[in-house]
């Protein structure tokens, strides 16, 4: 799965568990982009996954992690993943790693 179809499916799972119409995006993007968005067949920019986040209600960076989660949950699992995410957040923002 791309990260276009793993994005659309991500939005829809979390605009539909909070039971956000399509038209409730509105003020962000047009209903036609939301139905792209959800079949993977368009490629949000990051001001859209901001414009989109904050009408959910979640932050952005979050919910680019539950893309990468769901991308790579079936090989790695989820605790790996984000250990991966924090180690990389650590490494290049020039974070210490903690202590055991």
């Amino acid at each position: 799965m791309n990260f276009d179809q793993t994005f659309g499916n991500v939005f829809k799972r979390l605009r539909t568990s909070n039971g956000y119409s399509q038209e409730d995006f509105h003020t962000a993007v047009t209903d036609r982009y939301i139905r792209m968005l959800e079949k993977g067949k368009a490629s949000p920019t990051l001001a859209t996954v901001d414009k989109l986040a904050k009408i959910l209600g979640i932050d952005p960076v979050a919910m680019m992690l539950l893309c990468e989660v769901e991308a790579a949950a079936e090989i790695e699992g989820v605790e790996a993943v984000l250990e991966r995410i924090a180690n990389q957040v650590r490494l290049f923002g020039g974070f210490p790693k903690p202590q055991d």
